[in-house]
């Protein structure tokens, strides 16, 4: 028995897979841009943590939501961890690329705490389904 998928909550588009590869694509240009070149906003306390969970909870939505439709063959919990290694992956460039940021702990664990919240959205939806 093949798990059932969360597509209903997205349009039907034939290209659910490279959306969620396009997806990935910008959380690393995002993540990989110089720290001048980001937008400051001071007055929202750890906004920075709020887009990180965002942007993992909604690639983790989009990979685990069409992972069966589109044969990628992996389980659940393999594709969380690729993307969580994907995350470290992110965090060692900016440690060691000269773009004026940092490896952050906290920032790993608001996207870790993003995959997770999605992986738990994704399999509420497929028991409501």
């Amino acid at each position: 028995m093949t798990r059932r998928s969360i597509t209903c909550l997205l349009p039907n588009p034939r290209y659910y897979k490279y959306l969620s590869i396009a997806w990935g694509m910008i959380i690393l240009i995002l993540c990989l841009m110089p720290s001048n070149d980001l937008p400051k906003a001071d007055n929202i306390p750890h906004l920075d943590k709020i887009v990180h969970f965002s942007l993992y909870f909604i690639w983790a939505v989009l990979l685990l939501s069409t992972s069966d439709r589109y044969s990628w063959n992996l389980r659940p919990f393999i594709l969380i961890l690729l993307m969580l290694l994907f995350s470290f992956f992110i965090e060692i460039l900016q440690l060691i690329l000269p773009l004026g940021r940092s490896f952050s702990l906290l920032d790993l664990t608001a996207n870790f705490a993003g995959l997770a919240a999605g992986w738990i959205f994704t399999l509420k939806q497929m028991i409501l389904q």
